[in-house]
């Protein structure tokens, strides 16, 4: 009950899972928020978050840790529908196609 009165108190504010048992300085999102510093861990259910003007703009989905805490149905087939039904934009950034990316890059 204390959650719902939070909530309805304006007295809630969302925060990131923890990272627990990986490096964070390994994962994909913190290299990405390297790069854009308006993209930061918000939310439980997203791994970046794009900010402007203290309004969310969209979600950065990447293959972290969050990605393996889901089913491959929830990670592609109802997370994506979710966030669809609701009008949240995101997009989803691959491990591989960063790195790869960043070899071509030279970076």
């Amino acid at each position: 009950l204390r959650y719902a009165l939070d909530v309805a108190e304006g007295n809630f504010r969302p925060q990131p899972r923890p990272v627990a048992g990986i490096r964070s300085s390994a994962l994909l999102k913190t290299r990405l928020t390297g790069r854009h510093p308006d993209w930061q861990p918000a939310l439980p259910f997203a791994d970046l978050t794009v900010l402007h003007d203290d309004q969310y703009q969209s979600l950065i989905l990447t293959d972290d840790d969050l990605y393996f805490q889901q089913t491959p149905k929830e990670a592609h087939a109802y997370l994506p529908v979710a966030l669809r039904t609701r009008h949240w934009s995101f997009q989803r950034i691959w491990s591989r196609e960063f790195w790869r990316q960043s070899d071509s890059q030279g970076r």
